[in-house]
């Protein structure tokens, strides 16, 4: 019941605070504009459980896992994604990567030119 109260609260303020409603435009409250699902893998899941639980160990807490999930999101630098993106990179991502860097140097080479010039490179070095 406590839920319902809060989205109808929210409700009301988001329609005195939002512009003007379009026609024929739903109006989003508050809470489904600031949350959206996330698929998270129960290993991850278990791991944020297990550092709450820490936190709570160590005095009283609030802390959620939204909380640890924001801040933790916070600390995530450029480095880190370079990183991660050449882990879960695919050799189709590879291939469109070096396929880019064939086509800098040559802007009108093709990709069967570039196939042509991965063959000639593999059969030299053989």
């Amino acid at each position: 019941m406590n839920n319902l109260n809060l989205i109808s609260k929210t409700e009301e303020f988001s329609e005195t605070s939002s512009p003007k409603k379009i026609r024929g435009e739903k109006k989003k409250s508050r809470i489904q504009e600031d949350i959206q699902a996330v698929r998270i893998y129960k290993k991850t899941i278990s791991k944020i459980d297990a550092l709450i639980e820490d936190s709570k160990k160590m005095g009283p807490s609030r802390i959620q896992a939204r909380d640890l999930i924001r801040f933790a999101v916070s600390k995530i630098e450029n480095a880190d994604l370079e990183k991660l993106r050449e882990e879960t990179a695919t050799t189709e991502d590879r291939f469109q990567e070096k396929l880019k860097e064939f086509q800098k140097s040559r802007p009108s080479a093709t990709r069967e030119d570039f196939m042509e010039h991965l063959l000639n490179k593999s059969a030299s070095s053989n």
